[in-house]
């Protein structure tokens, strides 16, 4: 039998949530984006290793297939669950720009925190030379944060559970020399990018370590390319175990992975399109036969992105959610969750006309906000073809009644999903609206897009 319908109608959703233009908030953003000039955003994890980062800019997509998909979910509902206890002391997943350079502290208290699952933990005399790239990151975060220490902190994964903890903490005794390999790196990748040639790029740390491209026979590197410099090692001074933090961390996590009973999907999209959700984890694709993104969406994004995160550290921030939430971080923008999204209107669209025309905005933000027990949530639009630039960003402030119909959402949602995993039969999920299936690259084999149809 396929699924029935769960969405809450309009005149449900108009019940449950008051939708205003928070205009101060949008010239704001727009002032932000005014003084600052467009360049290519990086990642500190692309500072790590330029050469992979730059492989994956311009190589063609890697098929992911369900048992990786599986083991990544797995070790992000611990990092998640770490994330929930570091939380009681101060913020998590916290997002800072800084002269185009882009990075994401797991949590940011007494030092940045960044944590680490795999199925072994390191020797804090053995890190150096074993993970030099988690030294690399940490010193990069605490750079572009101007903070002298920080802290690594290894899970150890064994099956479903987390077997041993592991704190060490690092001093940072250059952040200026640190900085200034930052800026030197992310102009080597940019000038790599730009010119279509890797070959000024240090070597690959994966490089004959299972790196995807490698694998895929898609980089063309040959393992014979010059290591990368160690200015960054170089400024890392003394490294010490935490026992007592390791300890203290590893009382708060779970027993194990969730149960049979728990959510089986990662997104709150999921929740939204649950057809979607059982083919991407049932069904691994083929990346390559994806339509290709609609330009010019992922510039303007970035261009958002950077608009956001570049306020004061802890602006934009994680928030910490329910145990049975989706494993998919809540992004806050000054306490409360946020969504930001990119539209081709020609003209912004009204409050009160965002829950006909963009429903899902609503039910994303309210699903958010009943994770992290919040009443209200923004949804920050970028509008491609703005014609006068003070209507590029409109920040529409959502604040809830009743998180009912939301809470209804998620419980029926989520159960079919686990169903129609379980049972392997899609019908039992409900079919996505029929828009979608144009960019679906289940298309062709899930019936969405009739189905979606038939329920307009």
């Amino acid at each position: 039998m396929a699924a029935r319908s769960t969405v809450p109608t309009p005149a449900e959703l108009r019940t449950a949530v008051d939708i205003r233009l928070d205009g101060v908030l949008s010239a704001e953003l727009a002032a932000r984006a005014g003084r600052s000039a467009p360049q290519p955003t990086l990642g500190v994890t692309d500072l790590v290793a330029s050469r992979r980062a730059y492989w994956r800019r311009v190589g063609p997509p890697i098929p992911i297939s369900a048992e990786r998909t599986l083991a990544r979910e797995r070790g992000q509902y611990f990092h998640t669950a770490v994330g929930r206890a570091l939380a009681r002391d101060g913020p998590i997943e916290v997002r800072v720009r800084r002269d185009g350079i882009a990075g994401r502290v797991d949590a940011l208290a007494a030092v940045p925190t960044e944590v680490k699952t795999g199925a072994e933990l390191v020797e804090p005399d053995h890190l150096r030379r074993a993970r030099p790239d988690h030294l690399e990151q940490l010193a990069m975060y605490c750079a572009l944060l101007d903070r002298s220490e920080g802290r690594l902190l290894y899970l150890r994964l064994a099956g479903s559970t987390v077997d041993a903890v592991r704190a060490i903490d690092i001093e940072v005794r250059d952040r200026a020399g640190v900085a200034a390999e930052l800026l030197r790196r992310a102009a080597e990748l940019r000038a790599s990018l730009l010119a279509h040639d890797p070959s000024p790029l240090p070597r690959c740390r994966w490089f004959g370590r299972g790196c995807e491209f490698e694998q895929a026979g898609v980089c063309g590197c040959s393992g014979s390319e010059p290591i990368e410099n160690e200015r960054i090692l170089d400024a890392v001074g003394t490294i010490a175990e935490r026992s007592e933090v390791a300890a203290r961390v590893a009382a708060a996590l779970p027993a194990g992975e969730p149960d049979a009973e728990s959510p089986a999907f990662g997104r709150y999209r999921d929740l939204l399109y649950p057809r979607r959700a059982f083919f991407e984890r049932t069904v691994p694709h083929d990346p390559e036969q994806e339509p290709p993104p609609r330009p010019p969406s992922g510039d303007t994004y970035q261009r958002l992105l950077d608009v956001v995160e570049s306020g004061p550290t802890g602006e934009v921030a994680g928030l910490a959610t329910v145990p049975d939430a989706p494993t998919e971080d809540v992004v806050g923008f000054r306490g409360s969750p946020v969504l930001l999204r990119t539209s081709r209107a020609w003209d912004p669209i009204a409050p009160e006309e965002l829950m006909d025309r963009s429903p899902q905005y609503v039910l994303d933000i309210g699903l958010r906000c009943v994770a992290t027990g919040a009443t209200s949530g923004r949804v920050i639009v970028a509008y491609e073809r703005a014609v006068v630039e003070a209507d590029r960003f409109a920040v529409y402030e959502i604040g809830l009644r009743t998180p009912t119909p939301f809470s209804r959402l998620w419980r029926e949602r989520s159960g079919e999903i686990r169903r129609a995993i379980a049972s392997g039969t899609a019908s039992l999920a409900t079919a996505c609206p029929a828009w979608m299936a144009e960019d679906c690259p289940y298309a062709a084999v899930c019936g969405c897009g009739e189905a979606g149809r038939s329920q307009r």
